[in-house]
């Protein structure tokens, strides 16, 4: 049985006899992408799972079993509670922006000090030793903030997510599990970006220092930029 195959018998379980029916099937196919990334083929997953059918039987069952009445107290509890997170949530989606525009400037700075491309004069003068280091670490630090870009999204979307089961709990007829706030990503995954990360911050420091020592032995001064007058109105 693969993933869809999986899925579908799921769906018909819950369709019509429990709430947030896609949730519950976001979560399994969740599931799968994980353990595919860590190597599984879908009929493995599905194998090493409950026949879904029994699966569906438990979610129905909490379904059921947790019935209670909400008050209207609770209600507009959560509503006021929700105007702040959202706000808090604008807030966290508008800084993976910026940081996403920082990781594209920091790139395009990189290429154009690899390339020697000096739009608008804004690449103060300096030996191409020193700019082909610079542009590497500017590139490796672009790749960083990428990084930093991809985890803050998906922690913004799983942190959504999170509440807005607690939100559901909270004011609903039943309740379903809590889910986890951290992006929900496989070993193999986080292996992968951890990877990633550890290579780019160490091309950022070794290049970085390299770009200094090479300026700063080419302008015979260790304040280099005050020698080639980077700062300076003329």
């Amino acid at each position: 049985m693969n993933k869809a195959e999986f899925l579908e018998r799921m769906e018909r379980s819950l369709k019509g006899r429990v709430e947030d029916v896609s949730d519950i099937l976001g979560e399994y196919e969740q599931h799968f992408a994980q353990k595919t990334a860590d190597g599984y083929s879908e009929e493995e997953i599905a194998a090493k799972l409950e026949k879904p059918e029994v699966l569906a039987e438990q979610f129905v069952q909490a379904d059921s079993g947790h019935r209670r009445p909400i008050s209207i107290i609770a209600r507009i509890g959560v509503a006021f509670l929700s105007i702040f997170a959202f706000a808090f949530f604008a807030c966290l989606f508008a800084s993976v922006l910026v940081i996403g525009a920082a990781a594209l400037v920091s790139l395009v700075t990189g290429i154009c000090l690899i390339t020697t491309l000096n739009p608008a004069g804004l690449i103060p003068p300096m030996p191409y030793a020193g700019s082909l280091l610079m542009g590497i670490c500017a590139a490796a630090l672009a790749v960083l903030l990428a990084l930093c870009t991809i985890y803050f999204f998906l922690y913004a979307k799983q942190l959504v997510k999170a509440y807005s089961r607690w939100a559901r709990n909270s004011i609903g007829s039943s309740i379903y599990p809590p889910l986890p706030i951290n992006p929900q990503l496989g070993p193999a995954q986080w292996r992968h970006f951890r990877n990633v990360a550890l290579i780019a911050l160490a091309v950022f420091g070794a290049t970085f220092v390299a770009g200094y020592v090479v300026m700063a032995a080419s302008a015979g001064s260790l304040g280099f930029w005050h020698v080639w007058h980077w700062f300076s109105s003329r």
